[in-house]
């Protein structure tokens, strides 16, 4: 199995710099990425899927020209990742296509039931259930103080 995993607000509580996408742009908004606190649950829940010889692929809609420190970020953090999937800079396509795309052409001979997605967007998780994706909807923390909305992972009808 496959488990694509989001970062942004997923393993990485971005709550804190939600705003500066509006008032900086979405460069800001990355840059400030390397000192997001981690959500730790998920990164334990991670951990174990990967102990379990899962593959574990990152997709993120962050442009590929914060490689260097996001992956500086998941080495701090202890975060088993196999592959990094990013957008190319200058993609400005809405990201639940940039991420299925990402998907698609890295692991053209998996069939779509392999994988499982955990992301924070409603979007993201539509486009992927469509496509036959099991997909697993984070609550997005808010800021401030990281505090959660609610806790817990929705998948489907069921919540986790």
């Amino acid at each position: 199995m496959i488990l694509l995993l989001d970062l942004d607000n997923v393993v990485r509580d971005a709550s804190w710099r939600d705003g500066l996408s509006a008032s900086e742009g979405w460069d800001a908004y990355h840059a400030q990425g390397i000192n997001d606190k981690p959500v730790k649950e998920i990164i334990e829940l991670v951990r174990t899927l990967n102990s379990a010889a899962w593959t574990i692929a990152a997709v993120t809609g962050c442009t590929d020209n914060f490689r260097e420190q996001t992956m500086k970020w998941m080495i701090y953090n202890r975060l088993p990742v196999d592959v990094l999937l990013m957008r190319k800079k200058g993609d400005f396509r809405p990201t639940p296509e940039v991420k299925l795309e990402l998907v698609k052409t890295h692991f053209p001979s998996i069939s779509l039931n392999q994988f499982i997605i955990i992301d924070d967007r409603d979007d993201v998780c539509t486009v992927f259930r469509e496509a036959g994706i099991t997909a697993l909807q984070c609550y997005k923390r808010q800021n401030p103080a990281s505090k959660p909305v609610a806790t817990g992972v929705q998948g489907g009808a069921y919540d986790l």
